[in-house]
């Protein structure tokens, strides 16, 4: 449904400063929209649109070419009831989705039936994204997601054999045989492993790579650790930061650059 219409009433209902709202839609009436990554050039400019998964709907796509006017030209449905697809990215032709259970804070019981993993879709026709491929995880599936390079995908992902989600760095280059290059875990993860904490949740909520081989990981309420990956087979861990007492606010993301020895990990109260 395109509400070019009612562009001025959300302008009215919005506070907005040093800017001016110039186009709305509202995604077919499924406006749950979380993760937003524009491709192209003019009027060819498209929009895929991740979902929180409310209205089971994995990804749209837009046509944002006219700004004033954007269109939905499809939406790919999630995989099912119980999988929560709410991150995507996109190189080129390729699009990755996420999986991962749909939970509830309300309701605290096990999600079963959910996918765990990683779909990656041909988008060379906007229109009609095509799935490739499918890597499965394990685990809790993906979480988060970083893939610039049209080679290498970044992950916050389960794994079986591990508390939690971990860092996993999988090749797409051949999108229809993704296989995984390399993993890292903080100690005490892996289940036969004496973990150094004994409360709060401890995972990899996102790992951003910088372009020297370094790659920041967010480590929710056990702060932030930074990982050369430069040797594939022996990735190690090169500084780390706890998150101070009395502090309990978890770290949830980062940047990173190769010509500072510097991130910034801002906190968050939810993922």
């Amino acid at each position: 449904m395109l509400v070019k219409n009612g562009t001025k009433e959300t302008a009215a209902r919005s506070q907005v400063r040093g800017m001016r709202l110039i186009g709305h839609n509202d995604l077919n009436e499924k406006g749950d929209g979380m993760q937003i990554v524009v491709r192209g050039k003019g009027k060819d400019k498209v929009a895929f649109v991740s979902h929180m998964g409310d209205f089971e709907v994995a990804f749209s796509v837009a046509q944002v070419g006219d700004p004033e006017s954007p269109t939905v030209l499809t939406q790919v449905p999630i995989p099912n009831a119980t999988t929560h697809c709410h991150k995507v990215q996109v190189v080129g032709s390729i699009l990755i989705s996420n999986n991962e259970p749909r939970k509830s804070h309300a309701d605290p019981r096990p999600v079963e039936g959910y996918l765990a993993g990683v779909r990656i879709f041909d988008v060379s026709k906007p229109r009609k994204p095509a799935l490739i491929s499918f890597f499965e995880t394990g685990g809790n599936g993906v979480h988060r997601m970083w893939f610039t390079d049209g080679r290498h995908a970044h992950l916050s992902a389960g794994a079986p054999g591990f508390r939690e989600n971990i860092y996993r760095l999988i090749n797409l280059e051949n999108p229809e045989r993704p296989e995984e290059v390399t993993r890292w875990w903080l100690p005490g993860q892996a289940e036969e492993e004496t973990p150094e904490w004994t409360g709060g949740l401890v995972w990899c909520h996102s790992a951003i790579p910088a372009d020297d081989g370094r790659v920041f990981l967010s480590y929710w309420d056990m702060g932030a650790v930074q990982v050369e990956t430069w040797n594939r087979s022996s990735p190690r861990a090169i500084s780390r930061w706890k998150i101070p007492p009395p502090t309990s606010t978890p770290s949830e993301s980062g940047v990173t650059s190769s010509s500072r020895t510097s991130s910034i990990s801002p906190e968050s109260e939810a993922a």
